[in-house]
This record gives structure tokens, sequence and C-alpha cells, in this order.
């Protein structure tokens, strides 16, 4: 079996490529009729988006969990940035954490952060 991150890679791949096929599609149907099942595939589309985002953002964090030996991967991975000096790079991560956590969740402590 091929190993795991490059399986993730691939299937980021196809389903954003799938997903980039059927907007435009959908965007090109959308210029003649403003049919709901059109304007539902676009928010389908979106849905499935941040379905796929919060799904790889938590198997990264089971695979630093794994890799890390250590309970919670997130804090640990932050601590190591820092240690390493790469302060702009544990900033990014940490928005970006921020961010799937308002998708998650909407409002609260992470879309006030």
């Amino acid at each position: 079996m091929h190993k795991y991150s490059e399986l993730i890679t691939r299937c980021t791949s196809f389903t954003l490529t799938t997903l980039s096929e059927a907007y435009e599609k959908t965007t090109t149907a959308l210029q003649t009729s403003g049919a709901t099942p059109l304007v539902k595939t676009l928010q389908v589309i979106q849905l499935q988006k941040a379905i796929m985002v919060i799904g790889m953002f938590s198997l990264f964090e089971a695979m630093l969990q794994d890799e890390l030996k250590c309970r919670d991967g997130f804090k640990e991975a932050k601590i190591i940035l820092k240690k390493n000096n790469n302060s702009d790079l544990c900033d990014k991560f940490v928005d970006l954490e921020l961010s799937i956590n308002v998708l998650k969740h909407g409002k609260g402590k992470s879309y006030n952060a």
C-alpha cells in the first residue's frame, strides 16, 4: 500500500479537481438559468470543500500525534516550531487552526480570536 501521506495528497487533488469542474459547469449553466438545483449545487460544492478541509486537518492532527507520540499533536507542533525559531510559521498554523474551528463550530472563541 502507498504511504498514507501520498494518498492524502492524491485524494485532496482529486476532490478539488472534481469540485472545480462541477463549479465551472454549474456557473456556466447559471449564466442562462437561475434554477434552484444549480444554486443548491454551488452550496453543496462549498459545503463539500468545508467538510474536506475539516477532515484533512483532523487527519493531519492524527498523523502528528502518531509521529510525535503525543496526545495533542497541534500543541506539540507549535512548541517545536517556536523552539526552532519558526514563529511566523507557527502563527500561520494557529490562524489555520482557528479557521478550521470556525468552520466546525461557527461563532465562538476561535471566531473571536
